[in-house]
């Protein structure tokens, strides 16, 4: 990967990243929403079980409410209690017609009275078998038959031209006073209304429905050329469960079978729907992500190529002109304008140039004043050892004449020409910038008497910190001719020297005539010279800007007629 370029890169990983989105979203939309589409579609089923199983509930509890209504109506009571039994009958069997006339899903109503006397809604129908029926109802509720019950009646006899299955609603009659049994109540279901309510979805969505009782008779069966008898055998936890959902095998295919208890009743309905029925609209769902799955790579490889190239091209440029900068061609600019980080960049980078254009150019202008400065010094050598010599012998012939302060003098002058002329190091000790200042304050007394006096305070070990050379002598020596104060009884020149924050402070201070502001303020700007050395104030504070930063060099403080103090600050450079 490092062998690549930044565009080959960008593309690969914005490649990468492509693959990446694409796959987070397959699986985000696989185990999230199709899990929840799946779980929508079970419930689906559930909720149409449900629905189903509560239309079934409202026809039943209809049938309850028709037989409630018989069995608490005043004159279908007195009626069944009169002892006037041809009447009696007549009376009874319009009741009943009535009844049946009123709820089409209701084929036909029988009531047998405590007698054992029948009568009916319907005389095409055997009495003897649906007196059988009646008294298996009875013995089933052990001599207590006060509850009412829906029966499912297999291969049902009582219908003399045919035999089938059937639906009973078993409603027994009480005597409000007594609570003796008056009779009981039969109503006919019409079973084709219950399989009209529970198939009408089912065709729709290919599902299996079963509606059986406990002894797992089949009430309802669809498919109807299906038997489906099977399932609440092969699974009895749909019959023990009040309502369930599992999966199973149906005829080898798998399915989302629910189970269902029907209200009033011990019936179950079971429905059973295939996977590849629910699965189906996901299969679909699954394919259209894939599609914008490969539509969304593509587009995002294009988008990658595309913000490669513009990405790069910026950089390229700006890779051009380092290159020509690396060759020395300072001039260049990056011309990148724009305004996001690249922008900064350039921005940076010709501000880098400018900055290292000026750089180069103070060193070279620097480098320019060092030789400057350096000449000025080697056109003061002028060969020393003669001058040594010459001095040396007057010395002598001072010392044979018996003048010893002639010979004093020539030794000052000859330390003094030794320390001046001699530029092997740029920096000396500070004891000996101060031997120098003794010498010259010596030769200049020689001339202008003991009207002036220098006092040094400076401990020995700041004596031995390194100071450049000639920077103390000629603001000593402008103190003495441009400060000196005729009216005063006595001038004095102070040498100071402390330590602070890593920093050497030397303070020259005089008492002198002082300058007014505007003076003090041009006063490195004039260039006041020394006559000895020839060395300038402005050159001092140069010299020491020069090497050892801005931060450093003299500062003057003046006040006129009372005194002048120049204040030199360098670093604390130990021997």
């Amino acid at each position: 990967m490092n062998r690549f370029t930044i565009k080959t890169k960008l593309f690969l990983s914005n490649c990468i990243l492509a693959i990446l989105s694409v796959l987070v979203i397959w699986l985000v939309v696989s185990n999230v929403y199709i899990q929840l589409l799946q779980d929508k579609q079970i419930n689906y089923v559930k909720n149409l079980s449900e629905s189903s199983k509560q239309q079934i509930d409202f026809l039943l509890q209809l049938t309850r409410n028709t037989g409630s209504y018989l069995g608490s109506n005043a004159e279908f009571l007195n009626i069944l209690t009169s002892n006037d039994d041809m009447d009696k009958e007549t009376d009874l069997n319009e009741i009943l017609k009535s009844a049946v006339m009123l709820q089409d899903y209701i084929n036909s109503i029988f009531v047998f009275d405590a007698n054992g006397h029948f009568y009916t809604s319907d005389f095409s129908v055997n009495e003897n078998h649906l007196k059988k029926i009646a008294e298996q109802y009875s013995l089933s509720k052990n001599n207590n038959a006060r509850n009412d019950r829906f029966e499912f009646i297999r291969n049902a006899a009582y219908r003399k031209s045919i035999i089938l299955d059937t639906i009973l609603y078993l409603q027994p009659v009480f005597d409000r006073n007594t609570e003796d049994m008056l009779g009981l109540i039969m109503i006919e279901i019409d079973s084709s209304t219950i399989n009209q309510l529970l198939t009408v979805f089912s065709i729709q969505n290919d599902e299996k429905l079963l509606l059986v009782d406990a002894e797992q008779n089949v009430i309802v069966n669809f498919p109807y050329n299906s038997n489906l008898s099977d399932i609440p055998k092969s699974y009895p936890q749909l019959m023990e469960e009040r309502n369930v959902s599992i999966e199973g095998s149906i005829f080898g295919e798998q399915n989302f079978i629910v189970s269902t208890s029907i209200g009033y009743t011990d019936w179950k309905l079971i429905r059973a729907i295939p996977f590849d029925h629910i699965y189906e609209e996901i299969d679909a769902l699954n394919l259209y992500i894939w599609i914008a799955a490969i539509i969304l790579f593509f587009i995002c490889i294009i988008i990658s190529s595309v913000l490669s190239s513009t990405f790069i091209a910026p950089i390229k440029k700006l890779r051009d002109k380092i290159l020509m900068v690396e060759k020395g061609d300072l001039k260049v600019r990056s011309e990148v304008s724009t305004n996001d980080e690249l922008g900064q960049l350039s921005n940076s980078f010709d501000r880098m140039v400018v900055r290292l254009d000026r750089l180069i150019t103070d060193r070279i202008n620097d480098e320019k004043k060092k030789a400057e400065m350096n000449l000025q010094i080697l056109q003061a050598q002028i060969n020393p050892h003669f001058l040594y010599n010459t001095l040396d012998t007057i010395k002598w012939m001072a010392n044979i004449q018996n003048v010893p302060s002639v010979a004093n003098s020539i030794i000052y002058l000859i330390n003094l020409l030794k320390y001046n002329i001699n530029v092997k190091e740029t920096d000396v000790l500070l004891e000996e910038e101060i031997d120098n200042i003794i010498n010259y304050v010596n030769l200049q007394k020689l001339s202008m008497g003991d009207t002036f006096e220098v006092e040094i305070s400076v401990s020995d070990d700041l004596r031995q910190c390194r100071i450049l050379k000639f920077i103390l002598q000629p603001i000593v020596e402008n103190a003495i001719f441009h400060g000196f104060d005729e009216t005063k009884d006595e001038f004095i020149i102070q040498i100071k020297a402390i330590t602070e924050k890593d920093c050497l402070i030397i303070d020259v201070i005089d008492n002198g005539v002082g300058m007014q502001e505007d003076t003090v303020n041009s006063i490195l700007e004039k260039d006041y010279k020394a006559k000895f050395s020839g060395i300038g104030i402005k050159n001092i504070d140069e010299r020491i800007k020069l090497y050892f930063g801005e931060q450093y060099g003299l500062k003057f403080h003046s006040t006129l007629g009372k005194n002048t103090t120049v204040t030199l600050t360098m670093p604390l450079i130990e021997n």
